[in-house]
């Protein structure tokens, strides 16, 4: 019997590829049989874990007993008609009506074999699609994120609706010729260590996510101190308050501009608040606790494997 993540392949960094590997590492370390699955023979995602076991799917003798588990973006008929037990693991929405998945998927889903990421995904799945999502939350390395020495730098992910980080860009230039010194720093093909050391060493982290199904860069800033502005990208609801960050509404680009002078006026000022702003960020963090990920996906796999 075997536990298989079926991965997307892909080259650069990716939130929603790491928290496979995640699953599969956790499930590993714990004793189960779990394994990364990609179609092409020899492909590994180079950000993956070297304790992370990965086949090609083509090369696996497959079992009734065995588990597969589906990206919630691949659900193509010749998987969901293979003899097995199939599970969706859901992290966002957006990719589940792609070209890819057939219009007719839902009756194939076994209601109770689905996993999620945040209790947004849980709440959409079982209110539309008649799910019974498990919630498997999203965890924050703390040992890994943590602050470090600050400089006056936003950090950013050129991924994350790139026009709405240049368009903010503009205007907090063009309004703030006090912060032209501010450095912008793209998130962008980097490990999870780099991640953390970037997050780290910038004063603030601009959020221009549309829709998440969670939204971990948010969470993993405030872990580094970092001020976060701009969208909570639906998703981040589940932990956005007015204390942890300066948010705007989605796609508000002048207010976030405005927001990202406040953050730089209140720093340079050293203004109690920023500080207070920090310790509600590093509070929310403490929420999503590797030990609370690793409770629910074991149960998860307990019940079905008897």
């Amino acid at each position: 019997m075997q536990i298989l993540y079926l991965c997307p392949e892909l080259e650069t960094p990716s939130g929603g590829v790491d928290q496979i590997h995640q699953h599969v590492a956790l499930l590993c370390e714990a004793g189960f049989p779990a394994t990364v699955v990609h179609f092409t023979e020899g492909f590994r995602w180079p950000f993956a874990p070297e304790n992370v076991p990965v086949e090609a799917l083509g090369s696996l003798r497959l079992i009734r007993e065995d588990h597969l588990v589906l990206p919630e973006g691949w659900l193509l008929p010749e998987l969901l008609e293979l003899p097995l037990d199939k599970h969706v693991f859901f992290q966002g929405l957006l990719p589940l009506y792609c070209e890819m998945n057939p219009p007719d998927f839902l009756p194939a889903i076994e209601p109770d074999n689905v996993l999620c990421c945040s209790r947004m995904l849980r709440s959409i799945l079982a209110k539309f699609m008649g799910l019974r999502p498990t919630l498997v939350p999203n965890a924050v390395d703390g040992k890994l994120f943590r602050p470090g020495k600050k400089r006056k730098a936003v950090a950013y992910m050129p991924r994350k609706e790139e026009r709405f980080v240049y368009s903010v860009k503009g205007l907090f230039q063009a309004a703030y010729p006090q912060h032209r010194d501010v450095e912008w720093i793209p998130v962008e093909n980097l490990d999870k260590a780099g991640v953390a050391r970037t997050l780290g060493e910038c004063s603030v982290y601009l959020s221009t996510s549309f829709f998440e199904g969670f939204g971990m860069p948010p969470l993993e800033a405030m872990a580094c101190g970092t001020i976060v502005v701009g969208t909570h990208g639906y998703g981040g609801k589940e932990y956005v308050t007015e204390e942890n960050g300066f948010w705007c509404a989605q796609a508000d680009i002048p207010e976030c501009a405005r927001l990202l002078g406040k953050a730089f006026d209140l720093i340079e000022a050293d203004d109690p608040g920023i500080e207070i702003m920090k310790a509600a960020g590093q509070e929310t963090v403490k929420a999503y606790p590797l030990d609370r990920q690793k409770e629910a996906l074991f149960r998860y796999w307990q019940q079905r494997l008897g």
